[in-house]
């Protein structure tokens, strides 16, 4: 801890849920994190099972879920959110298509989702990296915090053309925010 720095908790969680019946215990460790006392929570990614449906219902159901947090919430996404979206097993979608909107869907500002809010620098700040709003940073307590989307399946590379230059671009940028949050943090 940097000195003088204010002491803090925070939450780290993913991989659930991935079936209906976990639902419940999510929403309640979500409601939880109040009496946690906890000054944010970060959701690793995969909030669905990769055989689960992408579908923009299912999306809406996990903003409201996230939103519902007590505490600043910070979701990262992981393969099963749109990598894996291409199995027809969850839907048969365009993997790049399920990115835009998941981009559309939980990061349309500036703002953490839950009830309280943390003012988060996103990199789709600097033009050159205008579509990678799912990369975020924010310092507390004389930490640097980064967010980086990098995916499992193989970081959505090697499947198409049209994939390879996503990952391409996106690891681009991913390596762009890394080195600026570096820098950052050396500056602190």
């Amino acid at each position: 801890m940097a000195h003088g720095a204010e002491r803090f908790s925070f939450a780290v969680f993913g991989d659930t849920p991935y079936f209906a019946f976990e639902e419940p215990a999510v929403v309640r460790l979500i409601d939880s994190l109040a009496d946690a006392r906890v000054a944010f929570v970060v959701h690793v990614g995969d909030f669905k099972a990769a055989a689960a449906p992408c579908s923009d219902e299912l999306f809406a159901d996990r903003r409201r879920m996230f939103d519902a947090s007590p505490v600043p919430f910070v979701f990262v996404p992981g393969d099963n959110e749109w990598t894996d979206c291409h199995r027809a097993t969850a839907g048969g979608h365009d993997p790049l298509e399920r990115l835009a909107r998941l981009r559309e869907v939980f990061f349309p500002d500036d703002d953490s989702l839950g009830k309280q809010k943390l003012r988060l620098v996103r990199q789709s700040a600097d033009a050159r990296f205008g579509a990678f709003r799912e990369n975020a940073r924010w310092r507390m307590g004389g930490i640097v915090f980064v967010t980086l989307n990098v995916p499992g399946s193989n970081n959505n590379l090697g499947r198409n053309a049209a994939m390879d230059a996503e990952h391409a671009a996106r690891m681009a940028a991913n390596f762009d925010w890394l080195g600026a949050a570096v820098r950052q943090a050396a500056a602190c």
